[in-house]
């Protein structure tokens, strides 16, 4: 059986966005290392589409407040996962789940990643 924890329902991105029906890598670009230039100029060309049509998106607002707490990667409401998490530490907001996909409960306030050195001495 699983606990409450595990059976609570966690929050939906909004729907109706202009992003439906459009390919889902525009909105989650991946460059890895070994991709040559003309290669990065087409992901990053697609993710500029996908912020553009988050510009006129009946529910970008939405969305970006929706990512702020939920999602750690890609592109919503227009705002890049970079930027998000500038605006997630100013102004103090936690998401709901950790880079590594579990919600921060079931992390049990272990620090996610790997430990700054001003974090080691306060971890044991």
């Amino acid at each position: 059986m699983l606990s409450d924890e595990a059976n609570c329902e966690l929050p939906l991105p909004p729907r109706g966005g202009k992003c439906v029906g459009k390919p889902t890598d525009w909105w989650f670009p991946e460059i890895s290392r070994d991709m040559k230039g003309p290669e990065r100029r087409v992901i990053y060309g697609h993710a500029d589409v996908a912020k553009q049509l988050c510009a006129i998106c009946p529910v970008a607002e939405e969305c970006l407040q929706y990512s702020l707490e939920n999602e750690p990667f890609g592109i919503w409401g227009g705002v890049d996962e970079h930027v998000r998490h500038g605006i997630r530490l100013r102004e103090g907001i936690t998401l709901s789940r950790t880079v590594g996909g579990l919600r921060p409960s079931r992390a049990q306030g272990k620090p996610v990643g790997r430990p700054r050195r001003r974090d080691v001495s306060a971890h044991g």
